[in-house]
């Protein structure tokens, strides 16, 4: 199978948009690319393009930037949804965020806040409320879940009647009949529709254009309403998360970080490389990790601030006094201090690694994403804590049979 069209088979088995680095990596998996090139992610890269180039709107592939690739089909031109829009009555988009609700001793979950609202159809809106007075009929709203279990898109609603003004005694009754209302004004929903598989924010962070900065998009949804435009509407209800086949699920005790480190370390040295550690006090089957590296320091191959961060990467595997392999095991701490000392060796041929549960899997191409990692997304490999071991058990097995053999 050629690249364009093993590209297209996996982007539609995986239904979102990816980075050519990981096109490339499931086709070599799933036995769908003929070549024996040694960068094949490159020519997928240049052979995707250039088929966009060459047919523009006829190529089935759309480009979205810093080398990330989607289906045409999945996104339709912006204007043709604006003109189809601005035809019909309102053609106004706002998300109403959910919160977490502490009020007169009571404690509702923003989800539960939620269905309860849903039930009602009756939404309150405050005399302070952003763009209040667009809250008309047929105005089309994304549900938003905050709250310390949400940071996610959970459904969405149509308004059935204008914003329209509550009496004291309307808003009295309201309040009495339930903790949730709280407003001077009322707008009433219809078409509502709670989706089965909430969309996390973070799959759609760096896609939605009313969110200037992605490490701080908390900030573009504060608030009960925030108004967006019909295209990042559109992105949002359109998004499908990817649906995750069942497998064995790894338990967090399975593997312990120097557990891990002492794998890494061994395949290192087994492959014929210089090994680093950063901690050498961790024991390892009964041994510290000090004993079982070759290198007590790392070379100084750079500047000194250098240096001092990289000095700090869990394990390297070095050639030459240089760095060829960086590994960072994101065990319980936050990947994105690990992805920040690996880019420090960015300006070198270094390959970089996260080994992790698979369950970080989705925060790392979350992560790689963003600034200032997305411009080196090729050098970035997430690897399972399973996957390493299988790795480190043929390459034992290999070893063994290599000594019995040669001698």
């Amino acid at each position: 199978m050629n690249f364009k069209k093993a590209a297209e088979k996996i982007l539609e088995s995986v239904g979102k948009p990816l980075n050519y680095r990981q096109i490339t990596d499931l086709a070599q998996e799933k036995g769908m690319l003929e070549t024996s090139g040694k960068t094949p992610w490159a020519t997928m890269n240049a052979q995707l393009n250039q088929d966009i180039k060459q047919k523009r709107d006829r190529s089935i592939f759309q480009s979205l930037g810093k080398g990330i690739f989607a289906l045409r089909k999945w996104v339709e031109p912006a204007d043709n949804y604006e003109k189809e829009i601005s035809a019909k009555k309102g053609g106004k988009h706002f998300i109403f965020v959910v919160n977490d609700i502490r009020k007169e001793g009571q404690f509702l979950p923003a989800r539960e806040v939620y269905d309860k609202l849903m039930q009602t159809g009756v939404w309150g809106i405050n005399e302070r409320t952003p763009n209040r007075r667009e809250l008309l009929t047929g105005t089309k709203i994304v549900f938003y879940q905050a709250g310390k279990k949400g940071q996610t898109f959970i459904g969405t609603a149509e308004i059935s009647k204008n914003i329209y003004r509550l009496s004291e005694e309307e808003i009295a009754k309201r309040k009495l009949q339930s903790v949730l209302f709280d407003g001077e004004y009322a707008i009433l929903l219809k078409n509502i529709i709670s989706w089965k598989q909430p969309k996390p924010i973070q799959d759609l962070v760096g896609r939605l254009d009313f969110i200037k900065k992605e490490k701080i998009y908390g900030v573009y949804l504060q608030g009960g309403v925030r108004k967006i435009e019909a295209l990042d509407y559109k992105k949002i209800i359109e998004y499908h998360p990817p649906k995750e086949l069942p497998q064995k699920v790894e338990k967090k005790a399975q593997f312990k970080h120097e557990e891990i480190e002492g794998m890494l370390i061994e395949l290192g040295n087994l492959l014929g490389f210089d090994t680093y550690c950063a901690d050498k006090s961790k024991i390892y089957n009964g041994t510290p990790l000090s004993e079982i590296t070759s290198l007590k320091n790392i070379p100084h191959f750079s500047m000194s601030r250098i240096i001092h961060t990289v000095q700090r990467i869990d394990v390297i595997w070095l050639k030459d006094d240089f760095p060829v392999y960086a590994f960072e095991v994101e065990h319980t701490t936050d990947i994105t201090k690990g992805l920040l000392r690996l880019h420090q060796l960015t300006q070198f041929q270094t390959r970089l690694f996260i080994i992790s549960s698979k369950e970080m899997q989705r925060k790392f191409d979350v992560e790689i994403s963003k600034t200032p990692f997305y411009q080196f997304q090729d050098r970035y490999s997430f690897r399972t804590y399973s996957e390493l071991q299988v790795f480190y058990k043929l390459a034992k097995r290999y070893h063994t049979k290599k000594s019995s053999f040669l001698g």
